[in-house]
């Protein structure tokens, strides 16, 4: 299967054309810090804008400390050492068509709010490019730093930081163009970073970080391409990171982690994200990762792990899928801390291993979900579960011998109380009268008379699993007289499997698989109270196909089968029958001796 994607590839095109500005350091000169001092704004060139009257130059930085706004113009392009807007200043850059170029590398080229202030610093991009080595919002703590860009190109070479040791958000809009080294949203302890993109062009050529160290929040408002390097969100102890991608969205991104030893969190409601390896969420012990998805197609080149790494167990992580799609084309791994919860939209994933606990879980609803997988690895040894509910599965490299093994666990004698595959349904449908069949694919080719299993083509080495009643052994959905001839095969010839009538894949068809069909049989026939009647010694006519079953059976298999009938009633009916019922069992015994 191939794990390239059409979106990446454009998203990469895309990237490789923003215009990228270019850093260099000019030859060493006398540094100085020169204010610009005119409140009223101007342009960059002018001397008289400036203090001392000299317009700041190579290895100069460039201060804008004035507590008003104003907006700044350039007259041709500009390079200096750095570029600081101070805490409590307020400035509007047009550039285009030039550059402004920060040669810095040794602090950071570009600061936006430097020092602790109730005010914040803002910088806004009208047009043009600005490019440094490092770019930070928020510097020290107690600082603000906010900037945007409406149109043009930011780039940061090296790293941009949104918030420091202090606060930093970043917001940017059409049509500009962000690309940068790496991104760290929120990488002080104390900091809160935030970075909006609407309507633009956002890359990376390394990590992206949200919520480093911080609170980090990246969002996504608008239609908007992405390109970026592995994704952490929550990277440390303590910091807490969100991906709310609120609009249509094509992103080719690298590894991503939601919850590395801190807390993460990704939001999707609509468009398409690509990874380029694997994906864990709460990867670390101590971790806790949330995913949501709900709306548009997330593709994971490699493994997607929940509750760890693709090699080790991790901290709390949940992943839900509401609507949409997501694709794995390694495995989807659930560890003993994790939970998967399949409530709506579409899977497509290789293989499914749920390790030490591990639950992925199907909601029930009016329409059967299928899960198609080649394999599923449970860990009955510590509990792990998959949880079909009412739905359905088939698994395209396994064998039949190893399914059932995993229901008969999760059946647990019919409680549906243990490990392995079960059904919520099963264990809480009012009669007790439903499970969860298994059939080997040429099995339900020969039986069903057709080649599709919930719309999807089945090959002969498939295996099914369905949710129905005890019975179904064609798998139609219902119980008749075709079970009934097929239970009665399997138990004359000694065979077993579902098809043959072994209901609870015990390996042989007894009285008890008799008790089932029959259970299921009345319920759907609504004559389960008469028949429970009948056992009372009820003078009531036998005068429908399913209670001429029950006491066809009950005269061929005794009391056993009477027993394990009522045992099969749900409490407390059925404990309830079992003691009223012996005097009436004895009276049935002695007369088949007489």
């Amino acid at each position: 299967m191939s794990t390239r994607h059409p979106r990446r590839r454009r998203a990469a095109r895309i990237f490789a054309s923003v215009i990228t500005v270019s850093v260099g350091r000019a030859p060493f000169t006398t540094a100085a810090t020169i204010d610009w001092t005119n409140p009223a704004g101007g342009t960059f060139q002018v001397g008289a804008n400036w203090a001392g009257g000299s317009v700041p130059g190579n290895a100069d930085t460039a201060r804008f400390a004035l507590g008003n706004p104003i907006h700044v113009s350039l007259s041709a392009a500009v390079a200096n050492d750095r570029l600081v807007v101070a805490s409590g200043a307020d400035v509007t850059l047009h550039a285009s068509p030039f550059n402004l170029v920060v040669n810095s590398d040794a602090n950071p080229g570009v600061t936006v709010g430097d020092v602790a202030s109730a005010t914040p610093a803002r910088l806004e991009l009208a047009s043009g490019n600005l490019g440094a080595f490092d770019i930070v919002l928020g510097d020290q703590a107690g600082a603000t730093g906010i900037a945007h860009v409406q149109s043009g190109s930011w780039g940061a070479s090296r790293r941009f930081i949104v918030g420091n040791a202090g606060d930093g958000t970043f917001t940017a809009a059409l049509p500009a163009f962000i690309n940068c080294g790496e991104v760290d949203i929120a990488a002080g302890s104390a900091s809160h970073g935030f970075l909006q993109i609407d309507s633009s062009f956002f890359g990376t050529h390394s990590a992206l970080r949200i919520g480093q160290r911080g609170i980090g929040t990246f969002r996504i408002t608008r239609q908007a391409d992405l390109g970026t390097g592995p994704i952490i969100v929550g990277d440390e102890i303590g910091a807490a990171g969100t991906i709310d991608l609120q609009s249509n969205v094509e992103w080719a991104a690298g590894a991503l982690t939601v919850g590395n030893f801190g807390s993460g969190t990704l939001l999707i409601g609509t468009g398409t994200m690509a990874g380029g390896g694997s994906a864990s969420v709460a990867q670390q012990p101590g971790s806790h990762g949330w995913v949501n998805i709900n709306g548009g197609s997330v593709h994971f080149s490699q493994s997607l792990n929940v509750g760890g790494s693709s090699t080790a167990p991790g901290g709390d992580g949940a992943f839900s899928l509401d609507a949409g799609s997501i694709s794995v084309f390694g495995t989807l791994r659930v560890w003993d801390r994790g939970r998967f919860n399949w409530n709506g939209g579409t899977i497509n994933v290789s293989s499914i291993d749920l390790v030490g606990g591990g639950t992925l879980a199907m909601a029930a609803g009016p329409n059967a979900k299928l899960l198609k997988t080649a394999k599923v690895n449970i860990d009955l040894a510590h509990g792990s579960m998959l949880d079909l509910n009412d739905n359905d599965a088939q698994l395209t490299n396994t064998t039949r011998s190893l399914v059932e093994s995993h229901v008969v666990s999760a059946r647990d004698g019919g409680g549906w109380t243990g490990p392995g595959l079960g059904s919520t349904s099963a264990r809480t449908q009012p009669d007790h009268a439903t499970t969860l069949g298994v059939l080997q694919g040429s099995e339900y080719l020969a039986a069903s008379g057709t080649n599709t299993f919930d719309g999807s083509t089945v090959a002969a080495a498939n295996v099914l699993v369905k949710y129905t009643w005890y019975g179904d052994t064609d798998f139609n959905g219902r119980v008749n007289f075709d079970d009934y001839v097929r239970i009665d095969t399997g138990f004359n010839n000694h065979l077993s499997g579902w098809l043959n009538g072994d209901f609870d894949l015990n390996g042989t068809v007894n009285f008890d698989d008799y008790v089932l069909i029959d259970l299921a049989f009345n319920v759907q026939s609504g004559t389960l109270s008469r028949a429970l009647a009948f056992f009372q010694g009820s003078a009531d006519p036998i005068n429908a196909p399913a209670l001429e079953l029950i006491s066809q059976h009950a005269e061929a298999f005794g009391e056993g089968y009477t027993r394990s009938f009522l045992a099969a009633v749900p409490e407390p009916v059925g404990a309830v029958m079992v003691l009223s019922m012996a005097p009436f069992l004895v009276s049935r015994r002695r007369r088949r001796c007489a």
